[in-house]
């Protein structure tokens, strides 16, 4: 498994010039909630330093992960550079080149902690490999460009994301994309047609802008200081305000208004699943019926009730049987 890799600074003894890969247990989700901790957050001298020193060492090769007694799931953490960006990268289960990888890509305020325990369930109950990462200017990735540029989508999908493919050496993928990161899935499989990526699957993704997508943003901002601003602040540390604000500045925005990846769907031949849940107010089941109906490839629409934006974490068991079902499905080896 190729990758440039690197762990926080305390831990990787940046003092010695060590770089590599952490390969450490899965925590214990029944006694602590990974996403709990308070996240350390290196300062820009840090990650300047951190930088340099990855963008100098060769190719590394990522120990192959070891068995939790608790779980049973290997999980190997480290950080790589894409870009020039200090990248957050988490490894769960079977390494590449012994089963197919589940690839997660976040939402617009997620990061890797942000996703809780669904990766690793998801990767136990198919056998798969699960890499999840937190884009830059997320979770305990280095800082991102703001303000976030009309395409950041395009650039995600199509400049950041195929690297960390290849850095990772997957083979085979499923994209699993949550909001921002459903619409980056989408754009990835419909331009880059990729023959790595064996199917798609979309958790409340947006494929243009609407009304209700809209008013939701613009009532985060109100909620942002009793709602948003201390669980961003144990994901992003230092970075949550940008991480908020530079979302919601793009999204009101009236170059945005317009916005839409809707003739990138024709090119999405993969088997496709989209959920959505019916309470979502960020974006409308019309979001889920232009994906299945845009698309070119064998395409499944589910719409969950009683549910919100954040289908994993709020219906995260009936999530996940369908995606495993969905999954298990084709024919993956």
């Amino acid at each position: 498994m190729p990758f440039n890799v690197m762990r926080t600074a305390r831990e990787s003894g940046l003092g010695n010039g060590s770089i590599r890969g952490s390969n450490r247990p899965a925590r214990d989700q029944s006694r602590k909630n990974y996403a709990s901790r308070p996240l350390p957050e290196p300062d820009a001298n840090l990650w300047f330093l951190m930088r340099a020193m990855v963008a100098r060492e060769p190719a590394h090769q990522i120990a192959r992960p070891g068995p939790s007694a608790v779980t049973g799931t290997a999980e190997t953490t480290g950080f790589t550079v894409v870009k020039g960006q200090i990248i957050e990268w988490c490894w769960f289960g079977p390494p590449p080149d012994a089963a197919p990888t589940l690839v997660f890509l976040h939402e617009a305020l997620g990061c890797v902690a942000a996703w809780r325990s669904f990766p690793r369930l998801l990767a136990d109950r198919l056998g798969f490999g699960a890499f999840v990462y937190s884009r830059a200017g997320f979770g305990r990735s280095g800082p991102g460009v703001l303000p976030l540029p009309p395409d950041y989508h395009q650039r995600e999908a199509l400049e950041c994301l195929p690297e960390l493919v290849n850095q990772a050496g997957i083979r085979q993928a499923v994209l699993v994309g949550h909001s921002d990161g459903g619409t980056m899935a989408l754009l990835h499989a419909g331009v880059m047609r990729d023959p790595r990526v064996r199917a798609v699957v979309t958790m409340a993704a947006h494929v243009f802008n609407e009304d209700v997508t809209i008013q939701g943003i613009e009532a985060a901002k109100r909620e942002y200081r009793d709602s948003f601003r201390q669980p961003l602040t144990r994901y992003h540390g230092n970075k949550a305000s940008a991480v908020f604000w530079g979302w919601s500045d793009i999204w009101l925005s009236p170059a945005f208004r317009s916005w839409t990846i809707a003739p990138a769907l024709a090119g999405i031949t993969q088997p496709l699943l989209a959920v959505q849940g019916e309470n979502d107010r960020y974006g409308t089941i019309a979001q889920v019926d232009t994906i299945v109906e845009g698309v070119s490839g064998p395409a499944e629409r589910l719409i969950m009730p009683a549910c919100g934006h954040v289908p994993h974490l709020e219906k995260r068991d009936e999530l996940l049987d369908a995606v495993a079902r969905f999954v298990g499905s084709l024919e993956l080896a």
